[in-house]
């Protein structure tokens, strides 16, 4: 602190930060593999045999279903997984609702008509809902 930042030091380069992902760069285009965590969190689960399944059940089985639904049929990315990733870009940048629900209908403008991305934010919280993390 008393001798300030090196001179030249203009991108943090051990302090966490991620530099912005290119091709041709490893890792770049990898699938985040959320469908293999939730497949094999609910390989684990315990059967409910003839019993009806409580609300937070239901959530949690809603959203396995959309870890297995791409968002149409000429990506790799599941309907969980890309929602996770807007709300992750929410979080991260702070983007009031509005904001966000501008940003998805404009995506939804550039994908096909029948497309499963959720069309505005109550839907990806609704979604969620089933990790038992509610999002505030």
């Amino acid at each position: 602190m008393q001798n300030g930042f090196k001179s030249n030091y203009k991108t943090w380069t051990t302090h966490g930060e991620r530099r912005c992902q290119q091709p041709g760069i490893e890792g770049f285009g990898d699938t985040d593999r959320m469908d293999d965590l939730l497949a094999d969190l609910a390989a684990a689960a315990p059967s409910l045999g003839d019993e009806e399944p409580t609300e937070y059940a239901q959530a949690w089985y809603r959203m396995i279903d959309s870890a297995e639904q791409l968002v149409h049929d000429q990506t790799t990315h599941s309907t969980l997984s890309g929602t996770a990733r807007l709300l992750s870009m929410k979080s991260q940048y702070n983007l009031p609702i509005a904001c966000y629900d501008d940003i998805v209908a404009l995506i939804h403008e550039l994908l096909p008509d029948d497309s499963n991305l959720p069309k505005d934010f109550y839907r990806p919280k609704k979604l969620l809902k089933g990790l038992g993390m509610p999002y505030e």
